[in-house]
């Protein structure tokens, strides 16, 4: 099931997650749901490309939210979102991170030589 009109591109959606906040598809440190920036700039930019149907669901945008939107965007090119629980002070925190897609294999990956 498609969440968008049309699919942005991977340099439309690498300025949106900068606008949020995250450096890109290749930001690897962990951040908080509260260090994500909700500001109008990305949210009217993103708007267009919903389905109006999805769309509705997801506005008002919330911190909640934004982690919704950011694994739809992730996914249109094979990323995802890691979730890691971790204590601090006897408080429970979530952190996120943007997984990796895994690196393809090539054909000599599996050839065993036997001399």
């Amino acid at each position: 099931m498609t969440m968008f009109r049309s699919i942005p591109s991977k340099e439309f959606c690498d300025g949106v997650l900068k606008l949020m906040g995250i450096h890109g598809f290749t930001d690897t440190k962990l951040f908080l749901a509260s260090d994500i920036k909700v500001n109008e700039e990305w949210i009217c930019l993103l708007e267009d490309y919903y389905l109006p149907c999805k769309w509705n669901k997801l506005t008002p945008i919330t911190q909640m939210k934004t982690k919704t939107i950011i694994k739809n965007i992730l996914r249109i090119y094979g990323h995802d979102l890691d979730v890691i629980q971790k204590k601090n002070n006897g408080r429970c925190a979530f952190y996120y991170r943007i997984k990796q897609p895994p690196r393809p294999f090539k054909e000599e990956d599996f050839i065993v030589h036997f001399d």
